[in-house]
């Protein structure tokens, strides 16, 4: 009499080891393997019973299969740990987007207000690859070019700040105002930079694998998105205190997000 091996553990075992999951449930697969073990022990314990003296049992295969059950059963507790940790790390993600809710996000967006009583307006950007000049342009709701402004070149976020005038020195009324930056490389090719702006945190929602975020403004976000969180500026200014969902720039307590 020989031991069969009357399951399909081995092919369970490698598809543990090269995808780290299971394609069933954990507690099935769990289930069936503590059975298959089982009928292992007795078939194994009756061939043991029933061999000849004279002529015992190879115990090659009854150690092989074994050791294949040995490593089923740790691969489905790596598999169970796994997913409590990822568990936990959905939570944490979880509370993390939470505690966005009511604060202001520095997220993609052109939109800057102009409010001198109550902070400085910066104007911030990313910077994807090396350049030789950074060029911003400020403007008003017409879209007329009040200011430019020569920024910094760093690679990675930039803050260059305005004091709310335009070319010419003179104060430029409170309110709303957009940005563009522009660059060139080297080799004098236009690169693409983007603009980050303040947005109010409004609402978020859960989308499966991400969240998406709304902002005051209406741009919508997720946390890879993000660059800085703070604690919304209160503007003092009555064109731009209308409501504390707008997008808004200037010294406050600010946390890497």
């Amino acid at each position: 009499m020989s031991i069969s091996y009357l399951t399909n553990s081995t092919g369970n075992v490698d598809y543990v080891n090269s995808q780290n999951g299971f394609t069933e449930d954990d507690s099935s697969v769990r289930s069936a393997a503590d059975l298959n073990f089982e009928n292992f022990l007795t078939l194994l314990v009756t061939e043991l019973e029933q061999q000849d003296p004279l002529n015992p049992m190879d115990n090659k295969e009854m150690t092989a299969q074994l050791a294949q059950f040995s490593s089923l059963e740790q691969n489905i507790q790596q598999n169970e740990y796994l997913e409590k940790l990822a568990g936990q790390s959905d939570y944490s993600q979880q509370n993390l987007a939470l505690s966005y809710i009511g604060k202001e996000a520095l997220i993609p967006g052109d939109a800057v207000v102009n409010d001198p009583g109550s902070t400085v307006a910066s104007l911030n950007y990313v910077i994807p690859s090396a350049v030789t000049n950074a060029n911003i342009e400020v403007m008003n709701e017409s879209g007329e070019v009040v200011r430019n402004i020569e920024g910094s070149i760093a690679l990675g976020r930039n803050t260059v700040t305005w004091d709310g005038t335009d070319d010419n020195g003179d104060a430029v009324g409170s309110g709303y105002y957009s940005f563009k930056v522009s660059g060139v490389d080297p080799s004098g090719e236009d690169v693409s930079i983007e603009e980050f702006s303040y947005g109010y945190v409004y609402s978020m929602e859960g989308t499966g694998d991400d969240v998406i975020f709304t902002s005051g403004d209406g741009r919508e976000f997720t946390m890879d998105d993000v660059l800085l969180v703070r604690e919304p500026v209160q503007y003092v200014t009555s064109d731009s205190a209308d409501s504390s969902a707008d997008d808004g720039s200037g010294e406050s307590s600010e946390e890497e997000a």
